[in-house]
C-alpha cells in the first residue's frame, strides 16, 4: 500500500509504492539523501566546523597525509552511496517510473483519467444507440405502415392483389406436397394468404343450406350473417381457437370487394411457446375455394393498420370463375 515519505531537507512530501521502502534516493528538489521510509542522510556538514583538536597536534605532513586518507575514503563511501542509490530519473522519473507520484500531479491524472473514460462511454453509447435509430428499433408503428401499393399477382395466376411497395413477397405453387400461399411482410407485419380446404367442403353444405332459405326468403335475398362467406369464416374460428390457449375475437366485419363478400375478425391468442400472437384473418372465396387472409403484428400496431388490411383485402381479384 502507498505511503506518505517527507524530504528532511526540503519538507517535500511524496506518494511512495511500499514495495520501495528502504531504498536510498535523492530528493529531485534539494538533492538530500533520502532512506525510503526512514529518516534522512547523512547531515550537511557545517563549514565552520574546526577539525579534531587531534589533527592539530600532529605534524603538517602527517596532517595531509591523514586528510589524504580521509578524503579517499570520503570519495569511496560516496561512490559506493551511489552505486546504491536509484538514480532520479529512475525512482522519479518525474516520479512516475516506480510509482512515485506528487498528490497535486496524482489528483491531475485521476481527472485525466476519469474525463478519458466518460467521453469513451460517451462514444459508445452514441453508436450503439444510433444502431438502434437507423435499425428501427425505436421506431413506432408508423415507420411500417405503408405508403404505396403497388399490384402483384398470386400464385397460378389465380388472382390479383394490391401490396405494400418495398415489402418483402413470397409465393408458392400448390401441388404434391406443397401447400400453396403468398405472403408479403415487412420486419414487423406478415399477411399470408392461403387456400382452407376444409372450408370448400363446408361451402358445399353451406351452399345447399342456403338455396332452401333463399327459396323462403323475401325476394330470395339470403341475410348477410347466413351468407356461405361468412358461415365459412365462422367454421374457421374453430381451427383458431384450438391453435390457440385463451383465443379471443371480435365479432364479425362485412366488407365487399372485387372478390364479393369478404369478412374479417380482430384476434389475439397465446401460443404453446406462451407468447401472444394479434392479428387479423379474413375469409374471401376465389372460384371454388374459400381462402384464409391472415395478419400477425405487434399488438400496438392494430389500430393504424387496419384500414391498410382491409384495402389489400378488398383488392383481391380472382382471375377467372368456376361455377360448379
Amino acid at each position: 500500500m502507498p505511503f506518505v515519505h517527507e524530504c528532511p531537507g526540503c519538507s517535500k512530501k511524496r506518494k511512495v509504492k511500499d514495495e520501495l521502502r528502504g531504498r536510498k534516493v535523492k530528493c529531485p528538489d534539494c538533492g538530500t539523501p533520502n532512506v525510503l521510509g526512514g529518516g534522512g542522510g547523512k547531515p550537511k556538514r557545517s563549514a565552520a566546523a574546526a577539525p579534531p583538536p587531534a589533527m592539530a597536534a600532529l605534524p603538517p605532513v602527517v596532517n595531509q597525509r591523514r586528510t589524504r586518507e580521509r578524503a579517499a575514503a570520503r570519495a569511496k563511501a560516496e561512490e559506493t552511496e551511489k552505486a546504491a542509490t536509484v538514480s532520479d530519473d529512475a525512482l522519479y522519473g518525474r516520479a512516475e517510473a516506480l510509482g512515485t507520484v506528487d498528490e497535486a500531479e496524482y489528483a491531475k491524472q485521476q481527472r485525466q483519467t476519469q474525463i478519458i473514460v466518460a467521453c469513451f462511454m460517451l462514444g459508445l453509447a452514441g453508436l450503439v444507440g444510433g444502431y438502434l435509430y437507423t435499425s428501427g428499433a425505436f421506431a413506432g408503428p408508423e415507420a411500417y405502415m405503408p405508403t404505396k401499393f403497388v399490384e402483384a399477382e398470386g400464385p397460378d395466376e389465380k388472382y390479383l392483389i394490391q401490396v405494400p411497395e418495398g415489402w418483402t413477397v413470397e409465393q408458392q405453387r400448390g401441388g404434391g406436397n406443397k401447400s400453396e400461399y403468398f405472403r408479403v411482410k415487412n420486419d414487423k407485419i406478415s399477411i399470408n394468404i392461403k387456400p382452407n380446404l376444409m372450408a370448400t367442403l363446408t361451402g358445399d353444405i353451406v351452399g345447399s343450406t342456403q338455396d332452401l332459405m333463399a327459396m323462403n326468403a323475401p325476394g330470395g335475398e339470403i341475410p348477410d350473417n347466413m351468407k356461405e362467406v361468412h358461415l365459412v369464416h365462422q367454421k374457421i374460428k374453430d381451427s383458431y381457437a384450438n391453435s390457440y390457449n385463451d383465443y379471443q375475437e371480435d365479432p364479425i366485419k362485412v366488407l365487399k370487394g372485387k372478390a364479393g363478400d369478404l369478412r374479417y375478425s380482430r384476434y389475439n391468442g397465446r401460443t404453446p411457446a406462451f407468447l401472444r400472437d394479434y392479428g387479423f384473418r379474413g375469409t374471401v372465396k376465389i372460384g371454388a375455394m374459400h381462402y384464409i387472409v391472415d395478419a400477425t403484428m405487434p399488438e400496438s400496431y392494430l389500430d393504424e393498420f387496419e384500414k391498410h388490411y382491409r384495402k389489400i383485402f378488398e383488392s383481391i381479384e380472382p382471375q377467372f370463375k368456376l361455377d360448379l
